[in-house]
């Protein structure tokens, strides 16, 4: 393995309460690399429990550079809102109907942080960077200036959130064409980013960080019946768990249904399900619903944030798991976790799912993403342990095959360390050169003055873009870039 320059930090650029840049980081400092974890604002300590510095680039900006900054912001949401009125029936294919929505990117944030992070990021003088997430954090890691420069996205990045407008699905192309190495954690990931972004092949490599299965396991009968009594049920009952966040893109709707459903119909069977951040709303309408039909002890739904310790022990005891996400997706952690400790994963039948399927990785697919479809396949397995012991057995042979969390995590470095070292023209540096950049995304110069004039006449809207290339003008002057 590369051994890295001392004195140069490794450079996350991503969000420090996601659990997956801390895990890289972890990981990357056992291997003797200096780790920070970069972005814009954070609210939290600035540091890591294992000692990652968490590092935020509105530390860096000038009293004139902020207020330059909220002025653009204003502007970017102003073209934001008009964009996707014009485009709405665009979003809408893109985030689903209304109630399926608890997310609304915004890619006028993500072009803030564009300006902010790089040259933040040029006074560390990096290793490397890697850009976690390509919506919010991809063109900041694009257009920072030292090397190499490396993006991961999520199955939402490109399969979703860039398709919401025009302006959206350019700013992650140039992102993609930005970066040095494009590391998605599944195959229908790879062909996305290539087949629908035009990034060329031979910097796109499939890299899933696998599963740790020293954590992920099997309960010891032991303490499967320690859980069981700290939680009132009966050690002889089959436990079900929605392994996912309970909000509607994964399908917390279907899940709430299903699980009332098989509880009426078998007393035997107890129910878990994760909340998750920002799933309070929704976990307060389904307790609501489960309560009403006096089911609140049979089905408990976790609130808010769960440490990692309290997921892992959920995991470890569930006999039967559920994992309904409702739009494509790269390949899930959660659900090779629960298949990793021995539980039987019924999924939806999206690509990914099937991808891991023609890999030996064995599931019950949902026939179609209702509640009756989600029923059916749960009661299939409740009713056919030898199903169930096979099924697990198999998932255990195709974790070791591809999963092994090590050896993937390893690969990574070695597949950044053979990235060429990047050296930049200076033309190529500094606010000017990205507020450029954003300019030719956004289309300031060509066609959003017409588009606003027809917004405003078609929705009435509050806050009518009169001429965004006038306001842009005006505003490249105002900030003096």
């Amino acid at each position: 393995m590369k051994t890295w320059p001392q004195g140069k930090p490794a450079v996350i650029i991503g969000d420090p309460a996601s659990v997956f840049p801390q895990r890289l980081a972890s990981f990357w400092r056992r291997q003797g690399l200096e780790v920070a974890i970069v972005t814009r604002r954070w609210q939290g300590p600035l540091q890591l429990e294992d000692g990652t510095k968490i590092l935020q680039s509105v530390d860096s900006e000038s009293p004139a550079l902020h207020e330059r900054l909220s002025a653009l912001h204003e502007h970017w949401l102003r073209v934001e809102r008009g964009v996707n009125a014009w485009e709405r029936s665009r979003y809408r294919r893109a985030m689903g109907p209304p109630e399926h929505r608890d997310y609304h990117p915004s890619f006028a944030n993500s072009l803030v942080e564009a300006v902010s992070i790089p040259p933040f990021v040029a006074q560390l003088d990096p290793a490397f960077i890697f850009g976690q997430e390509v919506f919010t954090y991809g063109l900041a890691t694009a257009l920072c200036t030292a090397g190499p420069k490396v993006l991961m996205p999520w199955g939402g990045d490109v399969f979703r959130f860039s398709e919401t407008s025009s302006v959206a699905f350019t700013m992650v192309r140039r992102a993609l064409h930005g970066v040095d190495l494009v590391v998605p954690g599944a195959v229908v990931g790879a062909q996305r980013v290539v087949d629908r972004f035009g990034v060329p092949a031979e910097k796109v490599y499939v890299n899933s960080w696998g599963i740790d299965r020293t954590l992920f396991r099997r309960a010891s009968e032991e303490e499967r019946r320690a859980f069981c009594i700290r939680h009132r049920i009966d050690p002889a009952s089959l436990i079900i768990l929605n392994i996912r966040r309970f909000k509607p893109r994964w399908g917390c709707d279907l899940v709430t249904e299903a699980f009332s459903r098989l509880a009426l119909e078998d007393a035997t069977l107890q129910f878990f399900a994760l909340g998750g951040e920002g799933s309070e709303s929704f976990v307060a309408e389904a307790r609501k619903r489960i309560l009403a039909k006096g089911l609140a002890r049979r089905i408990t739904i976790l609130d808010g944030h769960i440490p990692d310790a309290s997921v892992r022990q959920l995991v470890s005891v569930a006999d039967i798991f559920t994992s309904l996400v409702r739009l494509n997706d790269m390949g899930s952690d959660s659900v090779k976790e629960g298949a990793a400790a021995g539980a039987t994963p019924v999924v939806s039948d999206i690509a990914s799912n099937r991808e891991m399927e023609r890999l030996g990785f064995r599931a019950l697919f949902t026939e179609k993403l209702d509640a009756s479809a989600v029923v059916a396949a749960v009661q299939r397995a409740i009713h056919d342990p030898a199903l169930r012991a096979e099924v697990a057995a198999a998932n255990q042979r195709y974790l070791e095959k591809y999963e092994d969390n090590d050896y993937n995590m390893l690969r990574l470095l070695d597949l950044i360390a053979s990235c060429p070292v990047r050296t930049e023209e200076s033309a190529r540096a500094g606010i000017s050169y990205t507020l450029a950049v954003i300019d030719e995304i956004i289309g300031g110069r060509k066609h959003l003055g017409l588009l606003s004039n027809l917004v405003r006449l078609r929705r009435g809207c509050s806050h009518p873009l009169n001429s965004a290339r006038s306001a842009w003008r005006e505003l490249r002057m105002f900030l003096h870039f």
